[in-house]
């Protein structure tokens, strides 16, 4: 009668392969956290280049102007359909979009509500928000600059001005992480081009 041979792991062999998945996961874990980090800032830039699209093309459609507030306090990006009746500084856009003399109306939520909302209840005879876009949390809107002069008051947000004819106040918007990676978003006021350029300090 034969004897089966039996077949079986020694604790070395064992060893051995905990050693390597082990290894596996310490290369691998570390670099899908820094995918998931850099996914945010490219959605988070996507989420700029979306509103700067959406911003001309409304009012390119709509025949009105376009404003989009930049706070860099609450990292948002708010787009609002103006009248065309605002004075050449915007200061009304840096007060809450709200009706005062009208209890029963809505109020218009500004650029501290959540994030992607749409409206569209629009109103001729006053600015109403058309959306709102937050950035993803951990990215900051680092620096911004554009042709149009800001306001005195540190707080309040940057203006940029989208005209019925496609033409734009040109603006550079630079996004960091909290990794420190950089994206600098350039627009072209002539022809509404965005370049993005990623960077690392």
């Amino acid at each position: 009668m034969t004897r089966r041979t039996q077949h079986g792991f020694t604790l070395i062999e064992i060893l051995l392969v905990v050693a390597i998945f082990a290894l596996i996961a310490g290369v691998a874990v570390p670099m899908f956290f820094n995918s998931f980090a850099g996914a945010k800032l490219r959605t988070s830039t996507r989420s700029v280049v979306m509103a700067h699209r959406y911003a001309r093309n409304l009012a390119v459609l709509r025949q009105r102007p376009v404003a989009v507030l930049v706070s860099t306090a609450s990292n948002t990006l708010e787009v609002v359909l103006l009248t065309g009746h605002e004075s050449e500084n915007l200061i009304e856009l840096t007060a809450p979009l709200t009706d005062d003399t009208d209890t029963n109306a809505p109020a218009i939520t500004t650029a501290f509500g959540s994030s992607g909302e749409v409206f569209t209840n629009a109103v001729e005879d006053k600015p109403t928000v058309e959306l709102l876009k937050a950035l993803d949390e951990g990215v900051n809107i680092d620096h911004f600059e554009s042709q149009r002069p800001g306001s005195d008051n540190p707080d309040a947000p940057s203006v940029v001005v989208y005209y019925p004819s496609g033409l734009c106040d040109g603006f550079l918007l630079r996004l960091r992480d909290e990794r420190g990676h950089v994206v600098e978003i350039n627009a072209d006021s002539l022809t509404g081009q965005v370049d993005v350029n990623y960077a690392e300090d």
